[in-house]
């Protein structure tokens, strides 16, 4: 699915290096149809990818600074409801709302 975490460079400590490590390895079908989402839809990805994400980066077996950053990312006090898998996938959905919009050629 996705390239795994290089070892020797270490873990990501912030939201958006996951989301850069993440993009890179996104399809463009998939890249245009997660733009393309609302996002009350995200809950959709996070079945899909919100384990991979979460044992990938060690988010909660010793990836401390990310897990930190993900929960003051989401303004709560603990995880949510889908926790910092969801954080973020609406990271990684933000940013394609804002770079990768179709746009129509006349």
């Amino acid at each position: 699915m996705y390239q795994p975490v290089d070892k020797h460079r270490g873990l990501p400590a912030t939201i958006e290096d996951v989301v850069g490590l993440i993009m890179e390895d996104l399809p463009l079908r998939d890249r245009t149809l997660m733009s393309r989402m609302e996002a009350s839809d995200l809950w959709r990805i996070n079945d899909a990818m919100g384990d991979y994400i979460l044992n990938e980066f060690r988010i909660w077996t010793g990836n401390h600074r990310l897990l930190k950053a993900c929960i003051e990312a989401s303004g709560k006090d603990e995880e949510g409801e889908f926790g910092p898998s969801m954080v973020i996938i609406r990271s990684i959905w933000e940013r394609l709302k804002r770079q990768h919009v179709l746009r129509r050629i006349k």
